[in-house]
């Protein structure tokens, strides 16, 4: 299973086939809340949780019920605050239980060169996650096994992506919208292959007879090829 996780400097992003979740990269520590309606539902964005033995809120939940700090760098991103955001978005998205996951994840362009080979290693390997509710008890238990992480520059949607012909020409480039979005324009009939440079994402695509704009094209975490460079 591939999840594309984005802990941003403001709020959390996370997708996983066509479910996402988003919320604001706040955590705080946890304390018991002597009254309470319980917790929301897995997929909420409202969470409290237990990794390495230390409890935390995060997201909305954080800002009601504790002192929340956000993550403000991209040191903390690869530290404690951001692998407790991350967890959390992962318990948001998975049923309890041994999760196998691949994750792709996104930093800063000016930190991705000598932040990208330690982030991807706090990922690695199993990882322990409980979900409580707000008096403590816990609710539900996760072992993530990171088996690969691809760790890419922000954002993604930004880069190049290319329109190969049947001959494996190119045919156009364009750059993509900030959401992943890819158009091109006056395409006659045909078989073409998108892909997105540099990295090995590619998608067999087919032009009516008419012609014209090739659009609809977006790039979810399931085609991104965990390959490193």
């Amino acid at each position: 299973m591939v999840i594309a996780v984005d802990v941003g400097f403001g709020r959390v992003k996370a997708v996983c086939g066509h479910q996402a979740v988003e919320f604001p990269s706040v955590i705080a520590d946890f304390t018991p809340v002597a009254y309470s309606s319980g917790m929301q539902e897995r997929g909420s964005a409202e969470q409290a949780i237990e990794y390495k033995g230390e409890r935390f809120f995060t997201g909305e939940l954080a800002r009601r019920q504790g002192t929340p700090r956000a993550t403000l760098d991209s040191r903390r991103i690869t530290a404690r605050e951001g692998l407790v955001l991350l967890f959390a978005a992962l318990t948001a998205l998975l049923p309890p239980g041994v999760q196998p996951v691949k994750l792709v994840v996104g930093l800063p362009v000016s930190d991705y060169d000598f932040l990208k080979e330690k982030y991807r290693q706090a990922m690695l390997g199993p990882h322990q996650v409980k979900t409580l509710d707000l008096q403590g008890k816990v609710e539900r238990e996760y072992l993530f096994k990171i088996e690969e992480a691809k760790v890419l520059p922000q954002p993604f949607g930004t880069l190049f992506s290319r329109l190969l012909d049947e001959k494996g020409e190119k045919v156009q480039t364009t750059i993509s919208e900030n959401d992943g979005y890819y158009y091109f324009e006056d395409v006659r009939s045909g078989s073409y292959l998108v892909q997105v440079y540099p990295y090995q994402v590619k998608r067999e695509v087919e032009m009516p007879a008419e012609g014209g704009y090739l659009d609809n094209i977006n790039f979810y975490p399931e085609d991104i090829s965990l390959v490193e460079n």
